[in-house]
């Protein structure tokens, strides 16, 4: 399949050589569109679970939760997902791979969740001990 992908996030969607990635840009630079894309083709041929996170819950639906599906729809992927709205849930079909969209309103309820091994955090609007515990989750390789 072929896709165009705008030219400032083709090398990005492809690396997966760095721990983290900062991604700066003003609003409609595609950057969130792009980081769904990236995630989504990592799901597809990884088995994984990536955990999606802003500060309110409340703004995850009709951001990263959207940017997801819309890229699965750009890649023509939608026989190979299930979205789930309640709870916010998106599952690769094929090896179970699964997306878990959480608030970080109260950074403790995330203790429970196991075996993170993506981490995709929208707006960096977290603070140092919110951070550090996201990363505490990222017990997968």
């Amino acid at each position: 399949m072929e896709k165009e992908i705008n030219n400032h996030f083709i090398d990005y969607i492809s690396d997966w050589k760095h721990y983290e990635y900062f991604l700066l840009g003003s609003y409609g630079s595609s950057k969130s569109f792009n980081t769904a894309i990236k995630l989504v083709l990592k799901a597809i041929q990884e088995k994984r679970k990536i955990l999606v996170v802003r500060k309110v819950f409340a703004t995850l639906k009709d951001s990263c939760y959207e940017d997801i599906k819309e890229s699965i729809t750009f890649l023509e992927l939608d026989n190979y997902f299930k979205i789930g709205k309640s709870p916010l849930e998106i599952t690769c079909l094929i090896n179970g791979s699964k997306f878990i969209f959480k608030g970080m309103d109260d950074y403790r309820k995330i203790k429970s969740i196991k075996d993170i091994s993506l981490v995709w955090i929208e707006e960096n609007e977290l603070s140092e001990d919110e951070y550090k515990e996201l990363k505490d989750r990222m017990r997968v390789k």
